[in-house]
């Protein structure tokens, strides 16, 4: 009789765990900044300003995603790069995002105590709800928490 319910309780957990097939693959954000800084005296550019972030959703209801962002001021250039994993949960309209831990990695020309890697800490990411819709670009993954979209993220073409 254990066995059963064991057998039950994993397969009712498999169920769950299941992200729905519409939100498994590729997805992705970027954006860049149109202020652009130029040197007067060489004429060269600063480095461009933006962030742009990949999350892949699997199957098996694991997740990975990376981030970067880059912020470009004069000859200063602040880079963070961060990279992430665990796994997803949907409930209902809602979607949870364990994030197991990850890396990042900070970089700053100017400004040395901003050089450093280190680890991500465990986090847990709650959204009220979740859509998929189609637009100009493809299809759209929307994540929102009080009535307000948090995240738009579009389906990657690779």
């Amino acid at each position: 009789m254990r066995k059963l319910i064991f057998l039950f309780t994993l397969a009712c957990y498999a169920q769950e765990a299941a992200p729905p097939a519409a939100v498994i693959g590729v997805w992705g954000y970027t954006e860049t900044r149109a202020t652009q800084y130029q040197n007067r005296a060489t004429g060269s550019f600063a480095r461009p300003s933006g962030s742009s972030v990949k999350m892949e959703i699997y199957g098996d209801g694991s997740f990975k995603d990376s981030g970067l962002i880059q912020q470009s001021m004069y000859n200063c250039t602040s880079t963070i790069f961060i990279t992430r994993a665990g796994h997803v949960t949907f409930e209902g309209n809602a979607v949870v995002f364990h994030y197991e831990g990850g890396h990042v990695s900070s970089k700053d020309n100017c400004n040395a105590r901003f050089n450093y890697e280190k680890g991500a800490a465990p986090e847990v990411r709650r959204f009220d709800a979740w859509t998929i819709r189609d637009s100009a670009n493809g299809q759209q993954l929307l994540l929102a928490t009080g009535g307000q979209v948090k995240f738009v993220y579009t389906r990657s073409r690779e």
